[in-house]
Formats: structure tokens, C-alpha cells, sequence
């Protein structure tokens, strides 16, 4: 089990102001998880292949696309903004030199 003065050094480098109640139910909070974790290092992997471990994931990329290839629908769009200098878009500095 955790104890409060591990648990008090946690939260200060995490610079952390924590009350007595919550120090209490992060030592408990903490030393569950810890307890869990010993558990699964008792679990013996060693003759487990993972390269055989299936799941059913799968990609999900797509192959990019120019969509808006017509010279109007360009124009169309560009018009619709507020400020562009060519065909780009004018937006505000946000970066100073």
C-alpha cells in the first residue's frame, strides 16, 4: 500500500494542493491500481505469440482526392470569404516579427 508521504511527494510534483480527503482517496485510488498491476505481473506470457493475436481492426485511410477541380466552384468559394488576397485566404497576423 501507498503511503500518504509517496502520495504527498506525487502531488507536489505534479504541484498538486490536495486536502486531506483527497490525499486519502488518491493513496487508496493509487494502491488499487498498483494491486492490479502486481496481479497481471503474476500472469505467465512467456509462451503467448503475438504475432498471432488477431484483432479486427482494420485501416481506415482513404486515398486523398481532389474533389473541387472545376475553375468555378473555386471562384465560388473564394468569393464567399471575408478577405483574400488571390486565391488565398487573408487572415489576421498572429505571429509578430
Amino acid at each position: 500500500m501507498i503511503d500518504k508521504d509517496l502520495v504527498q511527494h506525487i502531488a507536489r510534483l505534479a504541484r498538486l494542493d490536495l486536502s486531506d480527503n483527497e490525499q486519502d482517496k488518491i493513496q487508496k485510488e493509487l494502491s488499487s491500481i498498483l494491486d492490479y498491476i502486481a496481479q497481471l505481473n503474476e500472469v505467465d506470457v512467456k509462451d503467448v505469440d503475438l504475432q498471432k493475436i488477431k484483432t479486427d481492426l482494420e485501416n481506415v485511410l482513404r486515398e486523398d482526392k481532389v474533389l473541387a477541380e472545376k475553375k468555378e466552384v473555386i471562384e465560388n468559394i473564394l468569393f464567399q470569404l471575408p478577405k483574400r488576397e488571390g486565391n488565398y485566404i487573408k487572415v489576421k497576423e498572429i505571429l509578430s516579427k
